[in-house]
């Protein structure tokens, strides 16, 4: 549905208007003006089907399946919360099972999609630093308009959404082993009966954290945002910078 309204827009509004210096300067001369749309209308809706759509299906379907276990361990961490279990060292055993079977799947998800990842971050901030060079260094005709910020939406939302997303895990792990902190001093200080349990309450506790990565370089946390953030920052003062030298 993008590809096809950012189609049709870009070229009716923009490309309609210069139809014949476009195809001038590919040196094709279209029979009439309807094949000529025509033609431009499939280059466009390919062109935003590419850079546009698959990156957004990619991000969505990532970022969907992350989410889902995140949802898990959200639930790990309310069902050990939950202090009105008749049998608790019972439900702590079922508990460290659980959570041993979702940290074995997100292992897996990691390594899965490790490499993917690095290859769309790369993609789209190579595409953010090329947006941001050529808008400070040139002026931007009004038929590049929308192919500019399409582009620099669309890995925008992508580097947010990924980030977000992958960086929850992480987090709610965090809050996993703070929530059997809580009850290992609770036990601590409760009864010697509760022996079985602070042993699998300190299972808990000294499970690692793991993190989404990407391609080994990058583990993903919320301030990564911040640093890509100033990262393009600084790169759009550089360019200012030079321009002004020269």
């Amino acid at each position: 549905m993008i590809p096809v309204l950012m189609s049709t827009v870009n070229t009716f509004v923009e490309n309609g208007k210069n139809i014949e210096i476009t195809f001038r300067a590919l040196k094709y001369y279209p029979s009439n003006n309807s094949c000529g749309f025509t033609i431009i209308l499939i280059i466009e809706y390919m062109l935003f089907t590419v850079y546009v759509e698959y990156p957004l299906l990619f991000a969505i379907s990532m970022c969907a399946v992350v989410h889902l276990y995140g949802l898990y361990l959200i639930q790990l961490n309310n069902d050990l919360k939950e202090k009105n279990a008749v049998n608790l060292a019972a439900k702590l055993s079922q508990i460290l099972n659980d959570y041993n079977s979702i940290e074995e799947k997100i292992r897996q998800l990691s390594n899965t999609l490790s490499t993917s990842l690095f290859v769309i971050l790369l993609i789209c901030f190579c595409n953010l630093f090329i947006i941001l060079s050529y808008c400070l260094t040139n002026v931007i005709p009004r038929f590049l308009l929308y192919e500019l910020c399409a582009n620099g939406f669309t890995s925008l939302i992508i580097v947010f959404s990924v980030t977000i997303c992958c960086s929850a895990i992480p987090e709610n792990m965090l809050r996993i082993k703070k929530t059997a902190a809580s009850m290992w001093d609770d036990c601590v200080l409760s009864d010697l009966e509760y022996r079985k349990c602070m042993s699998l309450l300190e299972r808990i506790t000294n499970k690692d954290v793991i993190y989404i990565s990407a391609g080994g370089v990058l583990d993903f946390k919320k301030s990564f945002l911040l640093s890509s953030l100033g990262t393009l920052f600084t790169y759009g003062l550089l360019i200012l910078n030079q321009e002004r030298i020269s």
